[in-house]
């Protein structure tokens, strides 16, 4: 039975869709508004986008070549993120004590930046690590800012403010 006003129930594949569409070749939205705020999603010229009716701004764009622009309308690349003040993506795990951005190639990591906490909360350290090409994606840190600031080269544990770890 309907749990809601408008309920659709499939028994196969492909049979619970809903589509909504404008044969005039212009906008095909749907609304979602409540007391808190008012989003439309949309498609519009072959982009889709998520609309915040509230504030007047578009949040999400996903153009036609796939590029995405959070905050942008016209993404540049890949993964555009803009943002008003600061702008910028956070990245964290669910205990927001690690983060890391990989480069990969061939399917593995070929390179990494991480943060760890190393003590005290609210602090961090800043891993940056790259391939050592021996059979593998063997990632080695090659260079690590501390929580207090400095900065080891071949050494995990920079000890003063430029620690270089090795011989010229």
């Amino acid at each position: 039975s309907p749990a809601h006003r408008l309920h659709i129930q499939g028994n196969t594949n492909n049979l619970a869709r809903v589509r909504v569409s404008n044969t005039a070749g212009g906008q095909a939205s749907l609304d979602l508004n409540n007391s808190e705020g008012y989003f439309r999603t949309y498609t519009d010229n072959g982009e889709y986008r998520i609309y915040d009716q509230t504030d007047g701004v578009n949040r999400l764009c996903i153009d036609t070549s796939g590029n995405i622009g959070i905050g942008d309308d016209v993404p540049q690349d890949f993964l555009e993120v803009r943002g008003t003040s600061l702008g910028g993506i956070t990245i964290s795990n669910g205990a927001h004590n690690h983060a890391a951005l990989s480069f990969a190639r061939s399917s593995t990591a070929t390179a990494r930046i991480f943060t760890s906490e190393p003590a005290a909360l609210h602090t961090s350290a800043l891993h940056f690590q790259t391939s050592n090409a021996s059979g593998g994606p063997n990632l080695v840190t090659a260079m690590t800012i501390d929580e207090s600031q400095n900065v080891g080269i071949g050494t995990t544990a920079p000890t003063t403010e430029l620690d270089v770890a090795g011989t010229a």
